[in-house]
């Protein structure tokens, strides 16, 4: 019986293999008999089910959790989309709310001196030799000599050259630059460090204490405050640090009195 089973079941591939053989003869032969027809309606059949099937797995996409995430992610994208318009806008409101302010703080400077506002064209890191260059010149009414002042009241520089629509400002304190100036009542010779920085020396028994503001005969405003006070015993003399109490590297407006 087993003997049997066995020669059975390897007599069964190849009887399929047979009939297979068979079956495709038979559909060959039955598409020439009819011209061509049978394969057309096989294609034909074929079409209609990938269409229903294609349609179908559509339609599954677009119901239930599929169809939830797309529309979450609509949302989502919409919702991004409508914060960064938001953000824009708020950044131009936050802008435009700081040069109004800064403009407001120039005009306390205009009701003491007539003069004008213009902006800064340069940066202070990149202008070399404490110069910077504003936007304004000879049609805008500025000539050599008008002194810059910051929105507090400081004096920055004077222009020392002028073009039609622009001119050039040295700082009081550019490098290797000296100013007369004022503490208190000692006159004294800054010496320009750079940075709207400048030191001097004093006698040991001048009192001068950080914090002092610091004039100058050339300029109708202050030019610094006392920053630092260092006593140097081997000498009898004490330095004395000034510096511009304004933040140049923020500063984008100016106000530009006359000579």
């Amino acid at each position: 019986m087993t003997a049997q089973y066995y020669k059975a079941q390897k007599k069964e591939p190849g009887k399929r293999l047979f009939y297979a053989t068979i079956l495709v003869v038979v559909i060959f032969l039955l598409d020439i008999l009819s011209g061509g027809h049978l394969r057309s309606g096989v294609r034909v059949i074929g079409a209609t089910v990938w269409g229903v099937g294609t349609t179908g797995w559509s339609g599954f996409l677009d119901t239930g959790l599929f169809s939830t995430r797309r529309k979450l992610q609509i949302e989502n994208d919409a919702l991004k989309a409508q914060l960064l318009v938001y953000q824009n806008r708020d950044s131009a409101y936050l802008a435009m709310r700081d040069e109004n302010s800064r403009l407001q703080e120039l005009s306390h400077v205009a009701e003491k001196s007539p003069g004008k506002t213009v902006p800064i064209l340069s940066s202070f890191q990149s202008s070399p030799y404490g110069t910077f260059l504003i936007g304004a010149g000879i049609e805008e009414g500025i000539v050599r000599g008008s002194v810059v002042v910051t929105a507090d009241g400081f004096a920055l520089g004077k222009v020392s050259e002028v073009s039609n629509h622009t001119a050039l400002v040295t700082e009081l304190f550019a490098p290797n630059a000296n100013l007369d100036a004022i503490i208190g009542s000692t006159p004294v010779i800054l010496e320009g460090r750079g940075g709207n920085n400048a030191r001097t020396k004093v006698s040991r028994d001048v009192k001068i204490e950080v914090g002092d503001i610091v004039h100058a005969p050339s300029v109708a405003a202050p030019v610094g405050v006392v920053g630092k006070v260092e006593a140097d015993p081997s000498s009898g003399s004490t330095a004395v640090f000034v510096n511009l109490p304004t933040n140049i590297e923020t500063l984008t407006l100016v106000y530009v009195t006359g000579e």
